[in-house]
């Protein structure tokens, strides 16, 4: 990453104290996480702060956010690990979607307690 783009990602970070969440203000993707134009390509930008301060991002493993703030790019909030541990965190978080919140639910959770009252 050039010195251009290093001013150009800095200039999208809402401005915080180093323990708060850095907040990217640019328009998030249809996930809710930054993305930044580099290259021709549109990394998340969680990826491209944990390079620019941490380094490469090793083969194989994900960058995570330890805030669970998808617009967060705070280095110190940032860790790597495998999409496994990801799952877990997003398990111990109370976060997993469950009952009628999962996206693939075809009862509300009144309907599905009274079919099984009724078993």
């Amino acid at each position: 990453m050039t010195e251009k783009d290093t001013a150009r990602f800095l200039k999208k970070i809402a401005p915080a104290k180093w323990d708060d969440c850095w907040l990217w203000t640019d328009k998030p993707d249809t996930y809710g996480y930054g993305q930044f134009c580099l290259n021709g390509k549109k990394p998340r930008a969680h990826r491209v702060s944990y390079e620019l301060f941490e380094g490469k991002i090793p083969d194989g493993l994900i960058v995570r956010h330890t805030c669970h703030r998808p617009l967060c790019v705070n280095p110190a909030h940032l860790i790597v690990g495998t999409q496994q541990d990801n799952m877990d965190d997003r398990q111990r978080a109370g976060r997993q979607a469950k009952g009628e919140t999962n996206g693939r639910a075809k009862l509300p959770d009144s309907a599905v307690r009274e079919i099984r009252d009724l078993a």
